[in-house]
């Protein structure tokens, strides 16, 4: 049976070494220039690089129109050991939804059908890989954007860099599949899942007790127009932090809403307070399209405790020092042109 089922499991490209920490490690694999399309692939990714690996290159790849993650890089799940000092960048993943995707479904047995659940799937996502870079990918219509996390309970991830990336999600127009928007440029035809994604970026440690840190987050394009994904009163922030994490710099990015009607896409949410300790530094930012609805879900802004509607009360009430120089419509000239050669 599919329905619900972890074990049904496939890949479109995988590069899987299954050591320990011991073990010889697999390194200089190159992926590049490849289209993987119109996979099914159950609970697994469409391209995966996962275990005792190191020093590889996944560049130029086209994934599109899957079921499941477009290009995920993971630690701790073959075992004491993380995919590491990985370079991730200029691909194009667009149109990755879990909707039709039965292992994440629910059976119901009244009518014995599979229900789906929520789309959960990144276009790119680290699950516990360390010092992998993302850079100068396009990201468009996929349930989560970029997703940095850990899943194994009591495990970390850590320094990794995203940067000059563009995150995308058309408003679509309808909650179910298919909810149509443009692909992205260069890409011929529509897109049956826009206005389905969550987050365009999303920093988190999903295990329990696993911790995420060391995140440098720079000059890329976050844009999210989601209207479909949850029930209204969840929001879907363009930029969400949580988990226990600690040295996260989200800095200089252009980060963009829905616009001043929109009330359910807040710009940038904190769901969690650093760690004791923590260096972060979420600075020098250019938010776009803000509303002004007053009953928005959460304002443009959110803290833990408290959700603002400007930057300019953000920037009071947040009291860390958070967004101090960054701007509404450009970029600071107190801020450096670019933060990272």
């Amino acid at each position: 049976m599919l329905c619900d089922n972890a074990d049904v499991d496939a890949y479109g490209i995988a590069v899987i070494a299954a050591g320990t920490a011991h073990s010889q490690r697999l390194e200089h694999v190159v992926v590049e220039d490849n289209t993987v399309t119109g996979t099914r692939t159950g609970e697994s990714e469409t391209m995966t690089f996962n275990g005792a690996l190191s020093d590889f290159l996944v560049a130029g790849n086209v994934v599109d129109d899957v079921d499941n993650i477009g290009i995920d890089t993971i630690g701790w799940e073959t075992g004491d050991v993380q995919a590491s000092h990985g370079y991730v960048g200029g691909n194009t993943v667009y149109n990755v939804d879990t909707l039709s995707n039965a292992a994440y479904g629910r059976w119901d047995a009244a009518t014995k059908t599979c229900e789906p659940l929520p789309e959960n799937a990144a276009g790119l996502y680290d699950d516990g890989a360390s010092y992998i870079w993302f850079a100068s990918n396009t990201v468009w219509n996929t349930d989560q954007g970029i997703n940095l996390d850990v899943e194994t309970p009591g495990r970390e991830t850590d320094h990794l860099l995203v940067s000059g990336n563009v995150v995308h999600d058309d408003p679509g127009t309808s909650r179910s599949d298919p909810s149509s928007g443009p692909n992205p440029p260069g890409a011929s035809g529509s897109s049956t899942v826009a206005g389905h994604d969550p987050y365009a970026m999303y920093i988190d440690a999903f295990g329990a007790k696993a911790t995420i840190s060391d995140v440098y987050v720079h000059d890329n394009v976050f844009q999210n127009e989601s209207q479909y994904f949850l029930t209204p009163s969840d929001g879907m922030p363009v930029v969400d932090l949580g988990g226990i994490w600690a040295n996260v710099e989200i800095w200089h990015n252009t980060i963009e809403g829905l616009g001043r009607g929109d009330r359910y896409n807040p710009l940038l949410e904190i769901d969690n307070l650093p760690k004791a300790g923590s260096k972060d530094a979420i600075d020098c930012n250019d938010y776009e399209n803000l509303s002004i609805a007053t009953n928005t879900v959460n304002g443009n802004f959110a803290s833990p405790s408290a959700s603002y509607l400007s930057l300019a009360s953000w920037q009071k009430g947040n009291k860390r020092g958070w967004d101090a120089h960054s701007e509404v419509g450009a970029f600071s000239p107190s801020c450096p042109g670019r933060s990272i050669a």
